[in-house]
């Protein structure tokens, strides 16, 4: 037996001996490592002692906290209530928040005196955010400020500049900091602020146009002052955002005349789908393909987008071709979409199949696969191919249908992915084209994102 398997052995050995009596899956050690495999067992073991371990610190520190977020009705999950727990006994309230587009106050229940505790009074905070969300100020009822923060460039707290007399923990661009280690809860990950990068290495491949993302431990692509990160996945932002907001909602009396219109359409880019596209979006069609740009009337308070394009095959049957153009028009075509807060948008497709000449969109065969074996359609980068002719062929396989010709051609306009290409999970929302290429469909964002990207500079 070699030492790697005698290694093995005693770990599996070890690992069951620990977990016996916890539980009837770890008894079933053999049984489980047969059917699951090692990695599987090894993952189960560390659950188990997980469990039993966090069993055991509860005992000893007689104190667990736990948090009840708000994820159905907020762009991403928040807390809304914390609670702790003494020992075995009953859970009790400690705070609860009212969360806007902010997080907006924290209410602490009354604590009775006990024995030597004098008790605490109920009470009230208020937070004040910088541009970043960032929490800068807590003040109390009556307007007078408690608290003071001042960060580093990553979050660090400066101890020196702050005054803290609450023991809030939400603070660096308005998300949880951990009292124990300092790092800042992101969701996904943890980002240690005193070397601004995550202690995780990030599962989002990064967009391949947007060098910064990929590196798979640095937090807002380097750029903190106007960047955020709240998914620990993709950076958002923040000042480009409200300057393509800004941009597009020409001229000056529109700004401040518009009846609130202004505030409308900022409103409608807090939406997180929208945030993550607006980071993402690659202006391909404008350098590379003049005839082919989509052509925009109105601004972001409402507008059309009219996309017209040729489109032709090398290696592809003439009934690819048609069925890519009917495929895209089916999805892309809309003849109004509401945003959240109202705004009406429209998009008109015109995708004509091409029998010869120069198209200007070219459909290829595949010669990409998944793990499985499977033809994978995908749109790589543009290449020069002479003259003033510029080629990103959309590459596509047999059988494809219309959502996934509807999605390629989402690329084609510059959407990123919306979803992780190696645990295939969601970025956006199911109901995002680019996130689902079968279920999901063009929304508001997409309409909006277009006229704001390919609109008059």
């Amino acid at each position: 037996m070699s030492w790697l398997s005698r290694f093995t052995t005693l770990v599996l050995v070890t690992l069951a001996s620990v977990c016996a009596g916890v539980s009837a899956p770890a008894r079933a050690w053999d049984a489980e490592t047969a059917h699951r495999g090692f990695a599987a067992a090894i993952e189960l073991a560390a659950t188990e002692i997980a469990a039993l371990t966090a069993s055991h610190v509860r005992e000893k520190s007689r104190s667990v906290r736990e948090f009840t977020s708000d994820r159905p009705n907020t762009a991403y999950a928040q807390v809304i209530e914390e609670a702790e727990q003494q020992g075995s006994g009953a859970l009790s309230v400690k705070a609860l928040y009212a969360v806007g587009d902010d997080r907006v106050r924290r209410y602490t229940p009354a604590v009775a005196a006990n024995g030597s505790n004098p008790g605490v009074p109920a009470g009230l905070r208020y937070y004040h955010a910088d541009g970043l969300g960032s929490t800068r100020l807590l003040t109390d009822e009556a307007g007078a400020v408690t608290d003071k923060t001042t960060f580093q460039a990553f979050g660090e707290l400066d101890t020196a500049a702050s005054q803290q007399t609450s023991d809030n923990t939400f603070l660096y661009t308005g998300e949880q900091s951990d009292p124990n280690t300092g790092f800042v809860y992101l969701r996904a990950r943890y980002m240690n602020p005193s070397v601004g990068l995550f202690t995780q290495m990030d599962t989002w491949m990064g967009a391949e146009f947007r060098p910064k993302s990929l590196a798979k431990y640095g937090y807002g692509e380097g750029s903190p002052v106007s960047n955020t990160d709240p998914t620990g996945h993709f950076s958002i932002l923040e000042a480009g955002v409200a300057n393509s907001i800004v941009g597009t909602m020409s001229p000056f009396s529109e700004r401040t005349q518009a009846g609130g219109r202004f505030a409308t359409a900022a409103t409608d880019a807090l939406d997180s789908a929208y945030q993550y596209h607006a980071a993402r979006f690659i202006n391909l069609s404008r350098a590379v393909f003049p005839r082919s740009t989509p052509s925009v009337t109105g601004s972001v308070y409402g507008g059309n987008v009219t996309l017209t394009a040729t489109v032709g095959g090398v290696g592809v049957t003439d009934q690819e071709v048609s069925d890519f153009a009917s495929g895209v028009q089916s999805v892309w075509q809309k003849a109004s979409i509401v945003s959240p807060r109202g705004l009406v948008y429209s998009i008109n497709v015109n995708i004509i199949p091409s029998g010869g000449g120069s198209p200007d969109i070219r459909l290829w065969r595949s010669t990409l696969q998944f793990e499985n074996g499977d033809c994978r359609a995908n749109v790589p980068r543009t290449h020069y191919v002479g003259g003033d002719v510029f080629e990103a062929p959309i590459n596509v396989c047999p059988g494809n249908t219309g959502g996934t010709y509807a999605h390629e051609y989402g690329h084609y306009l510059g959407f990123d992915d919306a979803y992780d290409q190696e645990t295939n999970a969601v970025l956006t929302r199911e109901s995002d084209l680019m996130a689902r290429s079968q279920s999901g469909f063009v929304d508001w964002y997409h309409a909006r994102l277009l006229i704001e990207r390919y609109g008059a500079p």
